[in-house]
């Protein structure tokens, strides 16, 4: 597994300076050497497969030197036509001239770019300009590139970068490494409850949490309602694959992926990186919900000692954590099988296999289910009264008792004698009950036993649905005003 530690951590120039270091390397330090040419020269530039331009970059940065700088680099880079290898990592910029000179049989590339370009003296602010989507657009034609690093990138360049993956043609499958580092780590929104990459212990998101799309219109960073900072965005790969012309029925070409400053969720893993190997997430990603990547191919990645098992499929790094998946992406232990401590807080129900929303069937919940039948049936019971409704009495008390349950009124009520009306209107006024007026004496009670029938025979008074008139008492109370609920025309 010596080359999965290797690749599990962050990429170490010196390191790799120091094993690619030979009769076949030739390295430039631009703080040092002056003329380039000449000491490619004499450490025959012919022959050299390897270059590595270091070093801090003393001249001004307003464009003009740097522009010189670099047309050096590349009269050097036209005197080695066997250059396989290029790393530029120092303070002279990497700019779209060098694409010009660089043979399209490039196998690996190692570029940081969080160096300005060009600033302006004459500018008050200083702005730097970096290196734009436009001049990283020729990485696209290197179709031989077995491992692609980039660095310090100030702005996202992801639609190009994929397309360059989805185009690559190496030997042995396709591109072996790919790693991608921000020069800023990503703002996002505190209430987005996201993990930083230095506090991710596990992959907490589980299968039944719907996907969501993070990103914004595939342009590879972050929708503003998140925060801002580079998003790993599926859409990005779409587009990529669209501009290369590769069929969706092939698996995107790539083997490890090495990610530092991105937002990362489970979207791009569940179809484009579905066959990614190896994945490490560096100390300024964020977790908004990973998700280990499925695949119905029984893959045989050996992990050595770290799993007893072949049969596993993909390894996740986090700078605290580190888990070992399967097709399946279930997590598994040393003895390679699923580790089940993710379910030590399940239920015993969801365990063996019942659906989430399962209840097991205890006297506890059937005695629960008997309260909750009671509170029900207690609130069909008990009528809703609102006050300003014809059924409301002030004189009862805050409960507001029905008169009668037999009232008609525009508040609809189960089992009402009279039928309402669809239509709610105002009523401004209400022309009194004359014909039985004389019935009341002045406290508005009923004056002995009144035959309501022939009190009022001929007269439009309120009836109920036996024909009976309605006592004048209810009457009245039946033609108070009524005034609709705000809103209601």
């Amino acid at each position: 597994m010596a080359e999965f530690d290797i690749l599990a951590q962050p990429y170490d120039l010196e390191a790799s300076h120091k094993a690619d270091r030979g009769n076949d390397c030739i390295t430039v330090n631009i703080g040092l050497h002056f003329d380039f040419c000449g000491f490619a020269e004499e450490h025959g530039a012919q022959s050299a497969t390897k270059l590595y331009i270091l070093g801090d970059w003393h001249s001004p940065s307003n464009g003009l030197q740097s522009k010189k700088g670099v047309e050096k680099i590349c009269n050097l880079i036209e005197m080695m036509p066997n250059l396989e290898e290029l790393t530029w990592v120092s303070g002279l910029p990497f700019m779209d001239l060098v694409w010009t000179v660089l043979p399209k049989t490039l196998k690996k590339l190692v570029v940081s770019l969080s160096r300005a370009v060009e600033v302006h003296p004459d500018d008050a602010f200083h702005v730097p300009k970096f290196i734009s989507q436009e001049s990283m657009k020729p990485l696209v034609h290197f179709t031989q590139l077995r491992e692609l690093r980039l660095f310090g990138m100030q702005d996202s360049f992801q639609c190009i970068i994929w397309e360059t993956v989805f185009r690559n043609e190496a030997e042995g499958g396709g591109m072996r490494v790919l790693d991608l580092r921000m020069e800023h780590a990503p703002l996002v929104d505190r209430m987005a409850h996201w993990v930083k990459g230095q506090d991710v212990a596990e992959l907490t998101v589980s299968d039944d949490d719907p996907p969501e799309y993070k990103g914004s219109d595939g342009k590879g960073i972050l929708h503003h309602r998140y925060g801002c900072g580079e998003y790993l965005d599926h859409f990005c790969m779409k587009k990529g694959r669209i501009a290369s012309g590769v069929d969706e029925t092939k698996p995107l070409p790539l083997w490890c992926l090495k990610l530092d400053g991105f937002v990362i969720d489970r979207l791009p893993f569940e179809h484009e990186l579905t066959r990614i190997v190896l994945l490490t997430c560096g100390e300024s990603c964020v977790d908004a919900g990973l998700r280990a990547p499925k695949t119905p191919r029984a893959p045989l990645n050996k992990w050595g000692s770290s799993v007893n098992k072949d049969n596993t499929h993909s390894y996740i790094v986090w700078p605290s954590w580190s888990g070992i998946f399967d097709n399946q992406g279930q997590l598994l232990d040393a003895e390679g099988s699923v580790d089940r401590d993710e379910e030590r807080d399940v239920d015993p129900a969801i365990k063996e296999g019942a659906s989430s929303d399962s209840v097991p069937l205890t006297k506890e919940f059937f005695d629960l289910e008997d309260l909750e039948a009671a509170l029900r049936e207690h609130k069909r019971m008990e009528p809703l009264i609102v006050p300003g409704s014809p059924l409301y009495d002030a004189s009862q008390g805050t409960d507001g008792a029905p008169t009668s349950l037999d009232v008609a009124s525009n508040a609809s009520t189960r089992g009402s004698a009279v039928p309402t009306s669809p239509v709610m209107t105002a009523i401004n006024s209400s022309a009194l009950v004359d014909a039985i007026d004389n019935t009341h004496n002045t406290n508005g009670e009923v004056d002995g036993d009144v035959d309501w029938n022939a009190a009022t025979a001929g007269s439009t008074k309120p009836r109920s649905n036996d024909g009976t008139a309605t006592p004048p008492n209810i009457a009245r109370k039946m033609r108070r005003p009524y005034y609709p609920a705000p809103g209601i025309n």
